[in-house]
């Protein structure tokens, strides 16, 4: 840790590379200021003048230390008070005194002292007072430390201190000594010896004159709260001779001040002012309520430690990626702000506020770089890429990391009620996997629907909705040719007739004609026939329609290329023809031939 010191002269070098704060400076101002960490000292010495302080606006714990000037002629010391400003002015005025000078007529020291009496050029002038006002005036001071009084001509005894609610009355010689200042009033001017004068009584901040004679003049009174009286003076050359000036009282404003402490005749020479306290940084944080957006503003928040009503969008840089963000504006008060960019792309964005890069209004700083957490911007929705498929699993690769979606992004439908997806899983920032299960040779569909995923960012996608289908034709039929109701079947190269009612043909020999017995006094119906006919054939019983139809049927069976080469099959064919012509003849007999025709 580095030590900061510096005067007032250099206060404006100063300015912006230290932890210290100044403000504006008098040229009158001579005061040095010096801090460690936070802790920080400023040295307020006698200039003749008032002196202009403006506190830091996050100072803290505030102390002083105020000490009154001695008095002339080796005169009584000054006096001080210590004790915590309970209270930090905005800006403080600081008033050091001067001490006494010995002479004749001599003035008293800087800000109150009693000038001294006139007679032999010996004479000891009263100490001026140190103290720290809000104003200019002497009714605005807070703290007053009292001046020592000036020892009066001739042989004279100790000096009279200067300090403490009531200040110590000047020593007397021949001449009396000057009362002491007090709370409420001056002190009392000390009575003359012989034909000399008397010293005045001190006043609100300034002693009394000292008495004058031809011989020896009286001491001045000590500046102060009140100043204390001026001595007497005196015209007997033998003894002690004229008497000295009181000294002046000390004050501490209890509005203002705590932890007073009150000490009398301390301070040698000048008096002196010394200011000490404690710097917080004033700003606390720069910070922002998300990392991640989608927006095109983004806002940062700005804690102070204090008021500061110079603090601008000036005072701040935007950083990040170039262009991302344009620069914004500050809103709020007090202690608290908000800066917020606007006209943002994807990208990154923070602001900054550089170390002492402030100069301004009772500050200097900050001490260091201020910076908040950089805010990535993103406003691109996810899309997905074709998805795949690999055994039971289906790959789906997206554009950008997601969050993870559930079963009420996608819709899947399946002719297998078994077949499901069974879960979803990443396998990456950008790929995701969709497990199949009982999906083994079934058709599906999966669709992911148009924005039911989100990215981290809240952005949604995709745009479209994307599906994948999987199509298993089914398997084809055997064609089977239908064939119409007969009781002749088909045949074949190789195929064998079915059974049918039609009494099976014995191929070893010609059939015998079955016997027909004449009787022509009955005709007898189809029916007759059939259970009368030595060959039971129900094609003697058929309708014509179905005769028909078994007729056509022999005639498919004798064209057709495969028959033409089966024995078998013309062997079949000619015997059925052989019975149909034999029905015939029957049914002409029984009929006659017109029923024949009509059949």
């Amino acid at each position: 840790m580095k030590k900061l010191t510096f005067s007032a002269t250099a206060a404006l070098l100063a300015i912006g590379i230290t932890t210290a704060t100044l403000g504006a400076t008098p040229a009158s101002a001579n005061y040095v200021e010096s801090c460690y960490e936070q802790n920080c000292t400023v040295w307020f010495s006698h200039t003749g003048e008032i002196q202009t302080w403006h506190p830091p606006i996050n100072a803290r714990n505030m102390t002083f230390q105020v000490s009154g000037g001695q008095g002339g002629k080796s005169g009584g010391l000054g006096g001080r008070v210590t004790g915590t400003l309970s209270q930090i002015p905005s800006t403080l005025y600081v008033v050091v005194a001067g001490a006494g000078i010995t002479g004749q007529s001599a003035a008293g020291g800087f800000n109150g002292g009693g000038a001294a009496g006139s007679g032999s050029n010996n004479e000891g002038s009263g100490g001026g007072s140190s103290d720290i006002r809000l104003g200019t005036s002497v009714e605005s001071r807070i703290v007053v430390a009292g001046g020592g009084g000036g020892r009066g001509a001739g042989i004279t005894p100790t000096a009279s201190p200067g300090g403490g609610l009531i200040a110590a009355a000047g020593k007397d010689g021949q001449g009396q000594g000057g009362g002491g200042g007090s709370q409420t009033s001056g002190g009392y001017g000390g009575a003359a010896n012989g034909l000399g004068t008397s010293g005045s009584a001190g006043s609100l901040l300034t002693g009394g004159k000292g008495g004058s004679s031809n011989i020896y003049g009286g001491g001045g009174g000590g500046g102060g709260y009140f100043g204390g009286g001026g001595g007497g003076s005196d015209t007997d050359t033998s003894g002690n001779d004229a008497g000295a000036g009181g000294g002046g009282s000390s004050f501490a404003d209890p509005t203002y001040t705590t932890n007073v402490t009150h000490l009398s005749g301390v301070k040698s020479g000048h008096g002196m002012v010394m200011i000490e306290y404690q710097l917080v940084p004033l700003f606390q944080s720069v910070s922002t309520q998300t990392q991640l957006s989608n927006q095109s503003t983004v806002e940062f928040q700005i804690e102070l430690s204090d008021p500061f009503p110079g603090f601008s969008a000036n005072h701040i840089d935007v950083v990040g990626a170039p262009g991302t963000c344009q620069p914004g504006n500050l809103s709020g008060n007090g202690t608290s702000f908000v800066y917020t960019v606007t006209d943002c792309v994807d990208g990154e964005v923070g602001i900054s506020i550089p170390a002492n890069s402030i100069a301004e209004q009772g500050y200097s700083g900050p001490e260091a770089d201020y910076l908040s957490p950089l805010v990535a911007l993103d406003q691109t929705a996810p899309e997905l890429s074709e998805i795949t498929q690999n055994n039971f699993q289906l790959t789906i690769p997206i554009t950008e990391a997601v969050v993870e979606f559930g079963f009420q992004s996608f819709t899947f439908t399946s002719d297998n009620s078994d077949c499901q997806i069974e879960s979803i899983s990443a396998a990456s920032n950008e790929i995701w996997l969709a497990n199949l299960t009982g999906c083994e040779d079934s058709s599906f569909l999966f669709s992911i629907l148009a924005n039911s995923v989100s990215d981290f960012a809240g952005n949604t996608g995709p745009s479209e909705q994307v599906s994948f289908e999987v199509i298993i034709p089914a398997p084809e039929a055997p064609v089977i040719q239908e064939v119409e109701s007969s009781t002749v079947p088909q045949t074949g190269a190789t195929s064998q007739p079915e059974p049918s009612a039609i009494a099976p043909i014995e191929t070893a020999g010609p059939t015998p004609p079955p016997a027909i017995a004449l009787e022509p006094e009955v005709i007898s119906t189809p029916a007759e026939v059939a259970t009368s006919s030595v060959i039971e054939d129900v094609e003697l019983i058929q309708a014509p329609g179905e005769r028909r139809q078994a007729a056509q049927a022999v005639i498919e069976a004798t064209t057709s290329p495969q028959s033409v080469s089966s024995t078998l099959a013309w062997t079949v064919g000619l015997a059925i023809a052989g019975v149909l012509l034999l029905a015939a003849g029957l049914s002409l007999r029984r009929r006659g031939l017109s029923d024949l025709l009509v059949s």
